[in-house]
């Protein structure tokens, strides 16, 4: 981990920490080896409260996200989520290159990724049915 994303992550968590009570199950996150967490995006704070609380539970272990590209559109929103290791995904296109990505943080670092299957935040809280993804076959060159 870089140095930017170890003190970008400390003072994420420390902030969230003093706004989160007590959270019921919080065992559960507690693992070993790498992981995909699916989870529902109904806010502009669940990065945060996610990093937060998987770190408080696997404090050594890297946690990716999984963004849209047009949030590293605009420097200083591209330096943050670059920092806190957001990976780029163009939800237009064939996303398999996001998807080697994803795959090499789980096998070479045993990492935690969180995807967001709705693509998007859902104004009302309430589950969105996940986008639908291109029907693509990867290249043999791809999968090595």
């Amino acid at each position: 981990m870089s140095l930017t994303n170890t003190i970008l992550t400390q003072l994420t968590t420390k902030t969230v920490s003093f706004f989160v009570g007590n959270v019921k199950g919080l065992e559960n996150l507690k693992f070993n080896g790498p992981r995909i967490i699916i989870v529902n995006h109904s806010s502009y704070m669940d990065h945060f409260v996610i990093l937060y609380l998987l770190k408080k539970q696997n404090p050594n272990q890297a946690v990716y996200f999984l963004t849209k590209k047009e949030a590293f559109e605009k420097p200083f929103s591209r330096w943050w989520h670059l920092s806190l290791n957001s990976i780029s995904v163009d939800r237009t296109k064939n996303a398999m290159s996001s998807m080697m990505v994803l795959k090499d943080k789980l096998i070479t670092e045993k990492a935690v990724v969180v995807i967001y299957p709705e693509g998007t935040r859902t104004p009302t809280g309430n589950m969105y049915f996940g986008k639908m993804a291109q029907k693509v076959y990867p290249t043999s060159r791809e999968l090595k």
